[in-house]
């Protein structure tokens, strides 16, 4: 069933559709980034006044938020992009470097750095300031995609800020209380290779099955990416902030969102009742929530694409 309804907000009609829009056309290009090329798709209506920025979250998710390592395919990100073009919102949206079309962004004759990631999103946000220098900009990054742009946004400034389902605590907190759950000798071990490598402990041999959580050649990628505290980068940012999370995120609960939101207290917060870590409507159940990942058929939540258009609609 496809979900449409349109209201009247500051003088402007809102159009949510909530789903793909077979008549929208991705134009797909490569950006340079220094020696490589990232791989991008934009859709930008004619008389837009806002781009944003969608950064993809963790793995190899690729730039239409399908991650066929997890043999996920549910469109949200092109979902999204879809949406703000049927509200004259033009979008960026680009494979991570190593991931997807961008694979050969990366040689894989030195470690993977976390680091990576936020230079590419500082050289996309130049390459949009360069090409459209007219359009206020907005970064939206989901799941790691959203410490990704709050570190990029301190570095190549932007008009606002959306997280979606982003991280509030350091990853290897999140980690540790996920491990929690796991058998004691695996969890002892495992809390042991987690703390050496925040230390900056290179170990030369991680023992399976600790090694398919802590692969030996992202050590680098982890220890730089457990250095960052989201709750004090996203302090830095001295722009319209927009924090969004759903009640049924079986992967960033809640408490994520309010301790970002804990000490700014003109940073914007929406908890989202029944929203899952994909943007879309699922059951609580853990299993039948991850279930919907591969759902095509289930449309974006539309309170959260109406927050999101309130917020952008609001940066002049």
């Amino acid at each position: 069933m496809r979900i449409f309804f349109m209201i009247l907000f500051l003088g402007n009609f809102i159009s949510i559709s909530s789903q793909l829009d077979s008549t929208i056309k991705d134009q797909s290009t490569y950006i340079k980034i220094g020696e490589d090329s990232l791989f991008a798709n934009l859709i930008i209506p004619e008389n837009a006044k806002h781009m944003v920025l969608i950064i993809a979250g963790s793995g190899p998710t690729d730039n239409d938020g399908n991650n066929p390592l997890g043999m996920n395919e549910n469109y949200s990100y092109k979902m999204l992009a879809h949406q703000l073009y049927n509200n004259n919102i033009g979008s960026v949206r680009y494979d991570k470097r190593g991931i997807g079309s961008s694979a050969l962004a990366f040689s894989g004759e030195v470690d993977f750095q976390f680091n990576f990631f936020i230079e590419d999103a500082v050289a996309i946000l130049g390459h949009i300031k360069e090409n459209y220098p007219d359009k206020k900009i907005i970064i939206a990054g989901h799941s790691q995609g959203s410490l990704v742009g709050m570190i990029a946004a301190q570095k190549e400034s932007v008009d606002g800020f959306i997280s979606l389902a982003g991280a509030g605590f350091p990853i290897d907190e999140v980690l540790k209380e996920q491990l929690k759950e796991q058998p004691k000798f695996f969890k002892d071990y495992a809390l042991k290779v987690l703390d050496s490598i925040k230390l900056g402990i290179d170990l030369d041999t991680i023992y399976p099955p600790i090694s398919n959580i802590f692969p030996e050649n992202l050590q680098v990628f982890l220890h730089q990416w457990m250095s960052y505290d989201p709750l004090k980068e996203i302090n830095k940012l001295n722009i319209p902030v927009l924090l969004i999370n759903g009640t049924h995120d079986v992967q960033v609960s809640v408490d994520n969102v309010e301790r970002l939101a804990s000490e700014r207290k003109q940073f914007k917060i929406k908890v989202i009742e029944g929203m899952s870590h994909v943007l879309k409507d699922a059951p609580k159940d853990k299993e039948e929530n991850i279930n919907t990942y591969n759902d095509i058929s289930l449309p974006l939540n539309s309170e959260m694409i109406m927050e999101m258009l309130f917020f952008i609609n609001k940066i002049n």
